[in-house]
């Protein structure tokens, strides 16, 4: 479905993908992490076809995304990061517009089960513009859904809603993987990682971790605790001057602390002689974030040296 090589792309020589490779199969889908600049825009604007000025090679069922980009055109969907339908328009109005440009009818979603469409047509007669931030975006999923689309691309389309509307619209997502479709998203969410078959986090434009979410965090080697029992600065700032017992970072109200050897006997012990004899500490089973920040911490330290 998506072969992508060595991606190189560069802003007036400000690098911001660094030979980024990644593939996604049909019927699968891929999450794009990384906080902001990390390139994910950029990699969604190739993979798309808006974007042929960069470096490697980029194939999306079969058609080179530089030699043949209006065959890719025909076969995907578009949601991008801002909202870009006609808030002059009815929601009826935007579905038709977008079906009659592709040369289908509007009719065959209008009279679709689609969940998306259920929940939007109380309001089909509504200016767009009227709609919630969370209505516009069901709309934004639906317009480009029209033409029956063999992969969908998606640019942030669950930033700023609600949790019931974040969950409804990922399940006519899983409902599109289940028919074929293959699915493209960039996500700052980590709640949205058990939905992912596949995860590309990039920082810096660079991939650092890439592959089934599942077996990145089974793959995961290094030992993790959890601090509580005093103000979680507190605790920070004091195992944060002893590095060697491992990376330290403020998680849901208490410290967690990323280690490649066993150090609860030491962490308890350092935070005793700082008079921290309160606090408990506990080894639990990694998770996604702290697959995460050991990443990033690793990077950092990497590029400072």
């Amino acid at each position: 479905m998506i072969v992508a090589n060595n991606i190189v792309k560069n802003y007036s020589q400000i690098p911001v993908l660094s030979n980024v490779s990644f593939t996604l199969a049909p019927g699968l889908i891929l999450g794009v992490m990384g906080a902001n600049g990390a390139g994910k825009s950029s990699l969604l604007d190739i993979v798309a076809t808006f974007d042929c000025s960069f470096s490697g090679e980029v194939e999306v069922m079969g058609y080179n995304v530089k030699k043949e980009p209006l065959k890719i055109a025909e076969l995907i969907g578009y949601v991008p990061g801002v909202f870009s339908l006609y808030g002059h328009l009815t929601v009826k109005e935007n579905i038709l517009f977008f079906a009659n440009m592709y040369g289908c009818s509007g009719e065959v979603v209008l009279n679709s089960s689609n969940r998306l469409w259920l929940s939007l047509e109380p309001f089909s007669n509504s200016l767009t513009k009227n709609l919630s931030g969370g209505m516009r975006q069901k709309l934004a999923i639906l317009c480009a859904l029209v033409h029956s689309p063999k992969l969908l691309i998606l640019d942030e389309p669950t930033v700023g809603i609600d949790p019931a509307t974040r969950v409804e619209i990922w399940k006519e997502f899983l409902t599109l993987k289940k028919s074929g479709i293959s699915i493209i998203i960039a996500t700052h969410n980590l709640e949205e990682i058990e939905y992912l078959d596949k995860l590309l986090f990039l920082h810096e434009g660079s991939r650092l971790l890439y592959g089934s979410p599942i077996d990145l965090v089974e793959r995961f080697q290094k030992r993790v605790f959890k601090v509580t029992g005093c103000r979680p600065y507190i605790i920070y700032k004091e195992l944060k001057e002893r590095e060697k017992l491992g990376f330290s970072y403020i998680s849901q109200g208490c410290v967690n602390v990323v280690s490649e050897e066993y150090v609860k006997n030491n962490i308890e012990k350092s935070l005793e002689n700082a008079g921290l004899s309160n606090c408990v500490v506990q080894q639990v089973q990694p998770t996604f974030e702290d697959l995460f920040v050991n990443f990033l911490l690793e990077y950092k330290a990497e590029k400072e040296i």
